[in-house]
């Protein structure tokens, strides 16, 4: 992924509204030691003492903006490194918990939550699907539409196939599924306008074991609250496709 990172776009990078919504949810806590469940360079930038967790030295490598005396990237696993790093105020995340397979989201809350302060909190953008049908036809025409989003493209076939395959969606099923629904390629770049070498946003979800999770609202709220949170759900903010990708509010 870490070589494909600068084709990566809104709405799977987190666009300037969710960051603001993020901010804003976090409140007070936003000015404490936040943990960034990934390292997403935005939230280089909109915390002031922040440690970011990710298991890839390539994305620490290529993304994270760098060190320095109140930022930080550490590698290691959300799973079991958490307790290493200490107490934090804040835990932030962007679709952090949606690249996991669902038993590990209940693992990887669990120690966010056993790394919160009392008073703390820990806000991440999800992938849940939003109410309204998401049908092979909506699909099709947004490809054909002026506002064409390639990243939401894929967002809307991941979200299509959790109805009948459940809250984890292989990757392969989406790559799989846009190769049926757009079986023409030179075709597609050609309405689209899409330059040819974006393909490979797509394309590397052939071979990959990496799943989706993609959960409804209720369910997420569920999850946390297991895992010792209060929990509830807020929008992202207003863009194409937020309904899709609200926030997981936590408190302890």
């Amino acid at each position: 992924m870490h070589r494909i990172w600068s084709f990566q776009g809104e709405p799977l990078r987190p666009p300037a509204a969710s960051v603001a919504r993020t901010l804003a949810e976090a409140d007070a806590t936003a000015r404490g030691r936040v943990l960034a469940l990934g390292v997403t360079p935005e939230f280089h930038t909109a915390f002031g003492d922040v440690t970011a967790l990710d298991a890839s030295a390539g994305m620490i490598a290529t993304v994270w903006p760098g060190d320095d005396a109140t930022h930080r990237a550490v590698q290691g696993d959300w799973a079991t490194d958490i307790p290493s790093l200490g107490a934090f105020d804040l835990c932030v995340g962007d679709l952090s918990l949606s690249q996991l397979p669902a038993a590990k989201v209940d693992a990887v809350l669990r120690a966010v939550a056993g790394a919160t302060r009392p008073g703390g909190r820990a806000v991440i953008r999800s992938v849940c699907p939003a109410p309204g049908d998401i049908s092979e036809d909506t699909i099709r025409a947004h490809a054909a539409a002026p506002d064409f989003n390639f990243h939401g493209l894929r967002l809307m076939i991941a979200l299509y196939l959790a109805r009948t395959l459940g809250e984890e969606v292989p990757v392969r099923a989406i790559h799989d599924a846009f190769c049926r629904f757009f079986p023409d390629r030179a075709a597609f770049l050609a309405e689209t306008g899409l330059p040819p070498d974006r393909m490979v946003l797509v394309d590397h979800y052939s071979a990959s074991p990496v799943s989706w999770f993609v959960p409804t609202q209720a369910g997420l709220v569920a999850r946390a609250t297991a895992a010792g949170f209060r929990a509830r759900i807020v929008p992202s903010g207003d863009y194409p496709f937020a309904p899709h990708l609200p926030l997981l509010v936590c408190e302890v």
